[in-house]
């Protein structure tokens, strides 16, 4: 089975959130209680999302913990058989 190349959720987080609402990171990381430069890191794809992460994102930009750790899981999957 040909699996294609899954997104980061940090790059879900920018494309269907920040970008689509006029948000800015620091306006998501605030909400988030978390500091801008962490979040940056996500969303640039230089750190994996955390289930501490999962479950703020899930109760500011909604979507169940459970779905962002499993976009998470099919990055790391896909990235580590390439």
């Amino acid at each position: 089975m040909l699996m294609h190349n899954p997104p980061h959720p940090g790059e879900i987080i920018q494309g269907l959130f920040i970008e689509p609402n006029n948000l800015t990171l620091t306006d998501v990381a605030k909400a988030l209680n978390v500091s801008p430069s962490n979040f940056s890191r996500l969303i640039n794809g230089k750190i994996a999302l955390s289930s501490d992460m999962a479950i703020r994102l899930s109760r500011v930009l909604g979507l169940e913990p459970l779905t962002w750790m499993r976009m998470q899981a099919d990055y790391d999957i896909w990235n580590a058989q390439q």
